[in-house]
């Protein structure tokens, strides 16, 4: 099942109430950021698999989604 999130409340919310295999996320996300999402979810399920997905390519950016939990970028 792929179920879709505008906001990132709208993210952390499904990720309550569902079991997902993996998540992905745009960084760029509107509400709550796509890294923030990550590190709240990281903090509720640690083995759940996160991808971020952005078209920014900054080091910066790429090292805080890692640094939040992301296990790729």
């Amino acid at each position: 099942m792929i179920v879709e999130a505008a906001r990132g409340e709208e993210a952390l919310s499904l990720a309550r109430t569902a079991q997902f295999d993996i998540v992905l996320l745009d960084i760029n996300m509107p509400g709550i950021g796509g890294v923030d999402v990550c590190r709240m979810m990281r903090r509720n399920s640690s083995r759940l698999p996160i991808v971020m997905l952005t078209v920014q390519g900054s080091e910066d950016r790429k090292v805080e989604a890692l640094d939040a939990g992301a296990d790729d970028y």
